[in-house]
C-alpha cells in the first residue's frame, strides 16, 4: 500500500510532465504560425529612378508574398537586387553573387531604407502587394561585395587599365548655350569623386580648338568631339545636350531640366553608353536653373559610369585600345606584310582599319603605354630592316613615319 506521500510525489511528476509537454506544445505552436520571409529576391521587380549623390540611388520596388511583412521585405530585396545587377557587370561576376545570395542579402537593413509608407494591395491570387520607393546604399554595397571578392573593385579595374581618361564635351546642339559651362564642370566633378581621370581643359571654346591640332587623315574619326578626344588623350568622350522645361503649378512658375550624355569609344567612335537624368520639378527663382542643371547631370552620369565599367570590364584582358597611323611607301605587300608581322608580335589583339599606298591604320589592344607601344614597335621593325619616326603621339594615338 503506498503512503500519502508517495501519491503527492507522483501527482507532481505528472503534473509537471503535462507541463512540460503543455509547453512544448505552446512553442511548436508560435514556430509554426510565425510568419516565413523572404531570404533573397523571388520577384526581381525593381527599377532605379534617380542617383540622389555619388554614393546613393533612390529605386522604385515591388514586393509580392503570403503576408504583408513579407511582401515590404520582399520590395527591399527586390531594391538592394537592381543595384546590384549594375554592379554585378560579368558573367562570372553574376554566377558569384547568384552562389552567395544568402549571404549577401542577409544584411538588406544595411543598405535599403524604405521612404513613407508603402503601397499595399492585393494580387487576384491573394498575395500581398507592396510598391515603395528606397534609398539604397549603392557605395556602401559595391564595397561589400568588392571586399568580399564577388565583384572587382572600380580602383582595380582602372589601375589594370593604367587609369584610362574621360573627356566630357558639349554636343554640337549645345554648343553656345548659357548653361553648357556648368554641366560640363557639374559632370567632371561628379566623374572625379567616382575616382576617374577627368581631362578637363579650361573652357568649351579651347576644346574646340584643339580639334585643330589634329590632321585629317584617313580612317581617323571626323566627328568634332572625337577629333577633340584625340588631340588630348581621352580614352573615352561623352557628349552632353540637354533642354529646359517650364510649367506652372498653381500661381507659381516652375522648371525643370533633362540633360543626355553618350559615351564613345575614341579609337573607334562606338557608342559603348547612353543614359538620360532628369530632375525635380521645382519652382523658378534665382539659381534654380542651376539647381536641376545640377540634378539631371547627376541622376545621368550615375547611370553612365555603369555602362563605362562594362565596357572596360569586357575590354580588360586585351588591354587598352590605340589608334596607330603608319605613313610610307606601301605599294609593296611585302612591306605591309612585314608591319602586320610586327604589330601581330607585340599586340594582344589587332585590326587593320585602312590600307592606301601611302598610309596604313591600325586598331591596336597593348598592355602598356603609348610610348611603350611605339618602343615595342620600334623594335619589332628593327628586325624588319625598317625605321620609324613619330610625328604625333599621346595616350590613345601614335602617327609615324616608315623608312
Amino acid at each position: 500500500m503506498f503512503c500519502v506521500k508517495e501519491v503527492k510525489v507522483m501527482k507532481l511528476e505528472r503534473l509537471i510532465g503535462m507541463g512540460v509537454l503543455a509547453l512544448l506544445f505552446a512553442v511548436g505552436l508560435f514556430f509554426s504560425c510565425a510568419k516565413k520571409l523572404p531570404q533573397y529576391p523571388v520577384t526581381y521587380n525593381a527599377q532605379i529612378i534617380s542617383s540622389l549623390d555619388p554614393e546613393t540611388v533612390l529605386v522604385r520596388a515591388v514586393g509580392e508574398w503570403e503576408n504583408n511583412d513579407g511582401a515590404i521585405v520582399e520590395a527591399k530585396l527586390n531594391a538592394m537586387w537592381i543595384v546590384i545587377q549594375n554592379l554585378a557587370q560579368t558573367e562570372q561576376e553574376k554566377l558569384k553573387v547568384e552562389a552567395n545570395k544568402e549571404a549577401i542579402y542577409k544584411d538588406m537593413d544595411r543598405y535599403v531604407t524604405l521612404q513613407g509608407t508603402p503601397r499595399a494591395t492585393r494580387t487576384p491570387q491573394g498575395k500581398y502587394r507592396v510598391e515603395a520607393n528606397a534609398v539604397v546604399r549603392k557605395k556602401l554595397l559595391e564595397d561589400f561585395l568588392s571586399s568580399a571578392g564577388y565583384i572587382q573593385k572600380r580602383e582595380e579595374v582602372i589601375e589594370a587599365l593604367e587609369n584610362p581618361s574621360i573627356v566630357v564635351i558639349p554636343h554640337e546642339t549645345a554648343k553656345g548655350q548659357a548653361w553648357i559651362d556648368f554641366a560640363i564642370s557639374e559632370a567632371n566633378s561628379y566623374f572625379t569623386t567616382r575616382k576617374f581621370e577627368v581631362l578637363n581643359p579650361d573652357t568649351v571654346e579651347q576644346l574646340y580648338k584643339m580639334a585643330e591640332q589634329i590632321e585629317m587623315v584617313e580612317g581617323l574619326p571626323q566627328d568634332p568631339a572625337a577629333k577633340i578626344a584625340l588631340s588630348i588623350g581621352g580614352d573615352i568622350y561623352i557628349t552632353v545636350e540637354g533642354k529646359f522645361e517650364e510649367g506652372r503649378v498653381g500661381s507659381d512658375k516652375t522648371v525643370k531640366s533633362a540633360v543626355s550624355l553618350k559615351a564613345y569609344e575614341t579609337t573607334t567612335g562606338r557608342l559603348i553608353g547612353s543614359s538620360t537624368g532628369f530632375s525635380k520639378e521645382l519652382v523658378a527663382g534665382p539659381g534654380k536653373d542651376r539647381v536641376t542643371i545640377s540634378e539631371a547631370v547627376r541622376d545621368a552620369v550615375d547611370k553612365v559610369i555603369t555602362q563605362i565599367m562594362d565596357y572596360w570590364k569586357s575590354d580588360l584582358k586585351k588591354g587598352k585600345q590605340f589608334l596607330v597611323f603608319i605613313y610610307g611607301n606601301f605599294g609593296d605587300l611585302e612591306r605591309q606584310k612585314k608591319l602586320s608581322d610586327s604589330i601581330k608580335a607585340i599586340s594582344s589583339e589587332y585590326k587593320r582599319e585602312t590600307v592606301t599606298s601611302k598610309l596604313m591604320t591600325f586598331r591596336i589592344w597593348y598592355k602598356g603605354q603609348s610610348d611603350e607601344l611605339l618602343f615595342a614597335l620600334q623594335d619589332e621593325l628593327k628586325k624588319q630592316g625598317l625605321a620609324i619616326k613619330p610625328k604625333v603621339q599621346n595616350r590613345k594615338m601614335l602617327q609615324f613615319q616608315v623608312e
